[in-house]
C-alpha cells in the first residue's frame, strides 16, 4: 500500500506539472484513469489531499519543470503542440499516442501503417 500511496504522489505532481504548462484535457484524462485504476483494485477513495495538497503539489511541479530546463531537456508548453503544422513529426508522434491508447490494437497497427506510408510520400515528394 505504500508503493500505492508514493506513486499516486508522483502522478498528482506529474498532473500539477502538466496543468502548469496547459494541458488541462491530460490533467482531466490522468485524473479520470487513476480513479478507474482504484475501481479496479477495489480500493476505497482515499483522502490524498491531506498528504498531498494543492500548494505543495504546484509547488514540485514547478522544481521539477525548472530542474528539466535547467538540465537541458525540453519542455513544451501545450500552445506550441496546438500551433504545429499537421506535418511535423512531433505532431505525428502526438497522433500516434492518442490513437494507441485509445483503439484497438489491431486498429493502431492499421493506422501506423497508414502513417508511415503518408510520412514516406511527403519525404519522397520534398526531394
Amino acid at each position: 500500500m505504500l508503493r500505492l500511496f508514493f506513486l499516486f504522489g508522483a502522478v498528482l505532481v506529474a498532473r500539477a506539472a502538466l496543468k502548469n504548462l496547459g494541458f488541462d484535457e491530460a490533467t482531466t484524462e490522468i485524473g479520470s484513469g487513476w480513479t478507474d485504476v482504484a475501481k479496479y483494485w477495489r480500493k476505497p477513495q482515499v483522502e490524498y489531499q491531506y498528504a498531498y495538497p494543492e500548494d505543495l503539489l504546484r509547488e514540485l511541479a514547478k522544481l521539477t519543470l525548472d530542474g528539466l530546463r535547467e538540465s537541458g531537456i525540453s519542455v513544451i508548453p501545450q500552445e506550441a503542440l496546438t500551433n504545429e503544422k499537421d506535418d511535423s513529426v512531433r505532431a505525428l508522434l502526438n497522433e500516434a499516442w492518442r490513437v494507441f491508447w485509445k483503439d484497438k490494437l489491431e486498429n493502431f497497427r492499421s493506422w501506423e501503417e497508414n502513417a508511415v506510408q503518408k510520412r514516406l510520400k511527403t519525404l519522397n515528394s520534398r526531394q
